[in-house]
């Protein structure tokens, strides 16, 4: 996820002085700012105060900063956002439970992606898929055909087991879920 869709989903505030967005770096982990700068790496949204970068030749590629007084050198290059200090903390947390939620989600779709490429099963993929969403699934095609079942879980609505058993969904029910 790109700087401005980060940080629009953490709901931040802007203060004035923020550099506009450049967007160029996926951003897959956070970090604190820890006053000894050198090298950012480039997927990493870094969490700060504003004087700990003040006067420094080299700025994160994208940053969040608590405004506490230090001036910004101009920063070509860099994402950075200006926000109140009592925002920092709280800004962090819910940074990082945004890095983990979609760290999790990546590695289910990294899974599921290898388990078909393993077994080059329809249904391979419908039961791990299943076992992910704790209940029986059943893939459509827009023709209303049924291409694939979930089987580590019954199907439990004598609707769905009867379009399962005969392979694609009759008139009436497609009639019935299209009014819901």
């Amino acid at each position: 996820m790109v700087f401005s869709a980060f940080i629009h989903r953490l709901g931040l505030t802007e203060e004035p002085g923020s550099v506009p967005c450049i967007n160029r770096n996926d951003i897959r982990q956070v970090a604190l700012l820890d006053g000894e700068g050198g090298t950012y790496d480039k997927h990493t949204l870094y969490f700060g105060y504003a004087d700990q970068l003040a006067g420094a030749t080299v700025l994160p590629a994208q940053c969040v900063l608590a405004k506490n007084g230090g001036m910004l050198n101009d920063a070509p290059g860099s994402d950075v956002l200006l926000i109140s200090q009592p925002q920092l903390f709280s800004a962090f947390n819910r940074a990082l439970a945004l890095v983990r939620s979609l760290e999790d989600s990546d590695s289910v779709y990294k899974e599921l992606v290898d388990r078909t490429m393993e077994t080059q099963s329809l249904e391979a993929f419908m039961n791990a898929a299943a076992a992910k969403v704790g209940n029986s699934l059943i893939l459509l095609d827009m023709s209303f055909q049924v291409l694939a079942h979930s089987t580590i879980y019954q199907i439990n609505d004598p609707y769905w087991s009867e379009n399962v058993r005969r392979g694609y969904c009759s008139y009436d029910f497609i009639a019935a879920v299209m009014e819901m």
